[in-house]
């Protein structure tokens, strides 16, 4: 209208009012103090946050004046200027485990967007979500863990060696693992055999004893429960266990009838059963008191 000579001036700016998703990682690793080491454990992290402006009256208020745009590059550079800070702060006060943070993430993410959501709401900008995919540990110590996990998913150690060296054997038989399991096997069925032939020592004997007394045991009674005795031998009453005399008829003790066995079976020995009279085989009366037989 006035051929560009107006000391009027107009701007257009536009805004985009969509949803971004920036993706973020630590430049350097955060040394998180811990009572194990005094020095802290450096841990690096890296996930992602979507932001979206709220208010662009003020995002052109604040930005206008200085750039002539602004983009997402610049959002994520000022946020990650802000994020060792909040991540030191948040695994300090949040990090309950520091060997397992991806534990406590979600609390720790939940702490970093509202701080981050306070900065960002500035210059007209709204944090909707953010969020932490890992924690990396130094290498040593990321080992460390994984073998702590290991032996922890394991339970008995002792099991687990004796399953790596069966491995070990398998692979190598003729290695110095394979040669010492082979000596070891050789000595413990050396104990093995020399226990079984103890045992079966120890079991004759028992059986010997065994029998022994029970060669012992008969020896005094016949199957009608009167004493019996081979001729010329000792021998106790059945009844009481009273040691009786060579040619005693009852016992001393408790009377019970005394039975003579003949070392000849074809001999037969007969006792008067009224006053204890050796009798001939084929006698019916006692000859000395004249009773029955």
């Amino acid at each position: 209208k006035f051929g560009f000579n107006s000391g009027l001036r107009a701007e257009v700016i536009f805004v985009n009012t969509k949803e971004f998703m920036i993706k973020w990682g630590t430049k350097n690793a955060i040394n998180i103090p811990t009572q194990r080491m005094p020095g802290g454990i450096p841990i690096r992290s890296f996930g992602a946050f979507q932001v979206k402006i709220s208010d662009y009256f003020i995002l052109i208020d604040k930005i206008a004046g200085i750039k002539q745009q602004f983009s997402v590059e610049d959002v994520k550079e000022r946020t990650l200027a802000l994020l060792d800070q909040l991540l030191l702060k948040w695994i300090s006060r949040e990090g309950k485990d520091i060997f397992n943070l991806q534990a406590n993430s979600f609390d720790i993410s939940k702490g970093i967007k509202e701080d981050l959501d306070m900065e960002m709401i500035k210059i007209g900008l709204t944090v909707t979500n953010f969020t932490i995919s890992s924690f990396n540990y130094p290498e040593k110590i990321q080992e460390m863990i994984e073998k702590n996990a290991s032996y922890e998913m394991v339970g008995d150690v002792s099991r687990y060696q004796n399953i790596g060296m069966m491995d070990a054997m398998e692979k190598n038989p003729q290695g110095s693992m394979g040669n010492m399991a082979t000596s070891g096997m050789g000595m413990f069925m050396g104990m093995e055999m020399a226990k079984k032939m103890s045992d079966n020592i120890n079991h004759g004997d028992s059986q010997r004893s065994n029998q022994s007394n029970n060669q012992s045991n008969n020896q005094g009674n016949d199957e009608s429960g009167n004493n019996t005795v081979n001729n010329n031998s000792k021998f106790k009453c059945s009844n009481c266990g009273n040691e009786l005399e060579e040619n005693a008829k009852f016992c001393s003790n408790c009377g019970t009838k005394v039975q003579v066995k003949s070392d000849s079976p074809k001999t037969k020995v007969k006792f008067c059963s009224n006053c204890g009279n050796k009798l001939e085989s084929e006698a019916k009366f006692c000859n000395k008191c004249g009773e029955s037989v």
